[in-house]
C-alpha cells in the first residue's frame, strides 16, 4: 500500500518501497484514485471488507444455490439466472461434452452446460482462495469487486462458442472449425430475437462513475488475455489463468466430472480442498513488464502436480483410447472430404451461419424427407448418441462427396473402423516423427492424399504376393482379396490417424519456492523466488511421445486380411504412402509457384 500511495513515483524512492520487487508499470496500473479506495484496502487488510456482500456471486452459503460443481454448492443469484436464460447459453444444455465417446463409455452423456457451470463454480472457489491467501495479500489488495465479477462472468461464458463435436472437428481443421472465434461472434449477436449476450451482461451489471469500462468490455478483455503475456494487464492475466491455465477451473471440472460419469478413477485423485489452500498469484518481472499466473506455494506442489498426472491418465485411458480415436478419424475424414469438395471460404460462412443461427435442427429434418439419396442417414434416426451430434454429422454429410458420406453413414450407424496397425514413438521413431511433422501442416487435401497413398500401397502389396505367400495364410486367398476390392468401392479402406500434440494447454506451472524462514516480519522486503516442477515438466515432455500413437484403422470387413500384413511391411506401406503425399504436395506447390510466376510475367 505504501508503494502504491507514492503515485507511481517509486523509481525515485528507495528500493525498499518496491514491495515484491514489482516494476514501475505495476504501480502505475494499480495506483489509488481517491481516499475511498485506500480506506477499502485498509478494510480488506483488517478483515472488515465483506467480499460476499460486494460480490454476491461468491457467497457459498447463499440462500439460492445450484449443485453443479464437483466440490460443493454455488451461489445462484437472480442476475446469474437471468444470464443463463440467454439462448446462447441455453443451447449448451443440448450439446454433449464428450460427443461420440458414448460409443465407448455409455455414461458419457453430460453436457457443455454442466461443464460451463462447473467451471464457473470452481472459478468462484479459486477466487475466494486467492482472496484469502494467508501469505500473499497482493490479489486481495489489487482486485475490486468489479474485477472479480468480470472474472466470474468470463469463466461462465468462455465456452459459449462450443458446438456439437467441436473438439473432434477442431482437430481436423482448427482454423475453420475453431469454437473460440465463434464464441466471440456469438456473444456480440442478437440470438433468436433477443439482445446479445454482451448486451445482457451490461444490462444486468451496469457500471457507474468513476468506472468507465463497461462490464462486457471487461469480460472480453479477460477472455482475450494470455497469462504470462506482459501485453495484458496483471489483473486480466491472473483472472484469465484461473479458468485457462495449468491448474485451472476448467481442468479441475472436466477431469473430475468425466471420471465420475465414465466410471474411471483418475480424476477423483484431485485434492481440490488442499489445492484451494495453496494457490496464489505468482509473478515474474520480465523485460516487457509483469507476467502473472495462477500458481501455488511450494507446500502445495504435490496437489498441483496431481492435476498433470490426472490429465495424463485421462488422456491415456479415455480421450486417446483406440476406439475414441477410431471415431475421431472417421469424423476427420468426413470433415476433410467436405472441405475438399467445397469452396472453403464459402463453407466457412455457411458453417458460421448454421452455428450462430442454430440451424442444425432444421437442416437435419431435410434428411428425413422421402429422398432415395437420404435413406442411409435417415435410418440413423435413433443412433444411440446425442441428437445434436447427429445433426452435426448430418451437416457434414450434406457437404461431402461419396466417399466421405460412406464414412459418416457408417459412423451414424455405429459401424466403427478397427485397428490394423499401431505405431508408437518407441517402435519406429523416425517414421513416427515424420508422420507427426506432416500432420502438423497438412491441408485437408493432403491428409486425404495420405490415406489414398496408403491404400494404393496396400493394393500393390497384394499384387506382389507370391503363391507361397498366399498359401501361408487364408487371409491372402483370392476370395479374401476380392472382398477387399469390393470394400474399396464402398468407401475408404483405411484411415490414418495421427493425434495432435495436446501439451499446448499444459504450460509450466509456477511455484513460490519454500524459504528458510518460517514467517516474514511485517517490515521485510519480500523477494520470493519462482520455481518450476521437474515432475510436471517430465510429464509434459513425455506426454505426446507416450500417448500420441499413430494408428491405421480399417473397414471392419477388411480387418482380418489387413491385420495379416506383417508389421514391418505395414511400416514400409506407411513410408511409401507418406512419400506419395509429400510428392503430391511438392508437385502442387511447384504448380502454384509456376502460376504465380506466369501471372507476374504476364503483368
Amino acid at each position: 500500500m505504501g508503494s502504491r500511495l507514492l503515485d507511481a513515483k517509486v523509481s525515485h524512492v528507495d528500493a525498499a518501497f518496491r514491495a515484491y520487487a514489482f516494476p514501475d508499470e505495476f504501480y502505475s496500473a494499480t495506483l489509488y484514485g481517491n481516499i475511498h479506495q485506500i480506506l477499502k484496502d485498509l478494510q480488506k487488510i483488517t478483515g472488515q471488507y465483506a467480499l460476499e456482500r460486494a460480490v454476491p456471486e461468491l457467497a457459498v452459503f447463499s440462500e439460492r444455490t445450484v449443485q453443479v460443481g464437483m466440490y460443493g454448492p454455488t451461489a445462484l443469484t437472480e442476475k446469474i439466472q437471468d444470464l443463463l436464460k440467454h439462448p446462447a447459453l441455453k443451447r449448451l444444455a443440448s450439446i454433449s461434452q464428450l460427443g461420440l465417446l458414448v460409443f465407448l463409455y455409455p455414461g458419457a452423456t453430460h453436457t457443455r452446460a454442466e461443464h460451463s457451470l462447473g467451471v464457473y463454480a470452481n472459478t468462484a472457489r479459486l477466487i475466494d482462495a486467492l482472496w484469502h491467501d494467508p501469505i500473499s495479500p497482493v490479489f486481495r489488495q489489487i482486485m475490486t469487486a468489479e474485477d472479480l465479477l468480470a472474472g466470474l462472468l468470463a469463466a461462465l461464458v468462455h465456452d459459449v462458442g462450443q458446438y456439437p463435436l467441436a473438439h473432434d472437428l477442431e482437430e481436423a481443421r482448427e482454423t475453420f472449425l475453431g469454437h473460440e472465434d465463434l464464441g466471440r461472434e456469438m456473444a456480440k449477436r442478437r440470438v433468436e430475437g433477443e439482445e446479445s449476450l454482451l448486451a445482457r451482461i451490461d444490462r444486468l451489471w451496469p457500471v457507474a462513475p468513476p468506472i468507465a469500462t463497461k462490464m462486457s468490455k471487461r469480460v472480453t478483455n479477460i477472455l482475450d488475455a494470455k497469462p504470462g503475456d506482459t501485453n495484458y494487464s496483471p489483473k486480466d492475466q491472473i483472472l484469465h489463468s484461473i479458468f485457462d491455465g495449468p491448474i485451472d477451473a476448467d481442468k479441475l471440472d472436466y477431469l473430475m466430472r468425466d471420471s465420475l460419469n465414465l466410471g474411471v478413477s483418475y480424476g477423483r485423485a484431485l485434492d481440490f480442498e488442499r489445492l484451494s489452500r495453496v494457490v496464489t498469484m505468482v509473478h515474474e518481472v520480465k523485460p516487457g513488464g509483469l507476467a502473472v499466473y495462477l500458481g501455488a506455494h511450494e507446500r502445495g506442489k504435490i496437489s498441483a502436480e496431481v492435476v498433470a498426472f490426472a490429465r495424463y491418465a485421462m488422456y491415456g485411458s479415455v480421450y486417446l483410447h483406440r476406439t475414441a480415436r477410431a471415431v475421431k478419424s472417421m469424423l476427420h475424414y468426413g470433415a476433410w472430404d467436405m472441405l475438399e469438395s467445397s469452396n472453403e471460404e464459402n463453407l466457412q460462412s455457411q458453417f458460421e451461419d448454421v452455428i450462430l443461427r442454430n440451424r442444425l435442427p432444421a437442416l437435419q429434418q431435410q434428411l428425413f424427407e422421402k429422398n432415395e439419396a437420404n435413406q442411409a442417414m435417415a435410418r440413423a434416426l435413433w443412433p444411440g448418441f446425442n441428437l445434436a451430434d447427429q445433426q452435426m454429422i448430418a451437416w457434414l454429410w450434406q457437404g461431402c462427396g461419396d466417399r466421405g458420406r460412406m464414412v459418416l453413414e457408417a459412423l451414424a450407424l455405429g459401424e466403427i473402423y478397427e485397428r490394423a496397425l499401431v505405431l508408437g514413438h518407441d517402435r519406429e521413431e523416425e517414421l513416427w516423427r515424420n508422420l507427426n511433422k506432416f500432420a502438423m501442416k497438412a491441408s485437408p487435401a493432403e491428409r486425404l492424399e495420405l490415406n489414398d497413398g496408403v491404400e494404393e500401397e496396400i493394393s500393390e502389396f497384394f499384387g506382389e504376393l507370391t503363391s507361397t505367400d498366399r498359401e501361408q495364410t487364408e487371409a491372402f486367398h483370392d476370395e479374401r482379396l476380392a472382398e477387399i476390392a469390393v470394400l474399396r468401392q464402398k468407401g475408404p479402406l483405411v484411415l490414418v490417424d495421427i493425434p495432435v500434440d495436446r501439451t499446448s494447454g499444459m504450460r509450466d506451472i509456477k511455484f513460490f519456492a519454500e524459504t528458510a524462514r518460517w514467517k516474514y516480519d511485517e517490515d521485510d522486503l519480500v523477494k520470493i523466488a519462482v520455481s518450476k516442477s521437474d515432475m510436471w515438466e517430465a510429464i509434459v515432455d513425455k506426454f505426446h511421445k507416450s500417448l500420441g500413437k499413430v494408428r491405421v484403422f480399417v473397414q471392419p470387413g477388411a480387418k482380418r486380411t489387413l491385420r495379416a500384413i506383417p508389421e514391418f511391411k505395414w511400416q514400409g506401406i506407411l513410408k511409401k504412402g507418406l512419400n506419395r503425399a509429400n510428392t503430391a504436395k511438392a508437385r502442387k506447390g511447384s504448380a502454384s509457384e509456376a502460376e504465380k510466376g506466369g501471372a507476374t510475367r504476364l503483368t
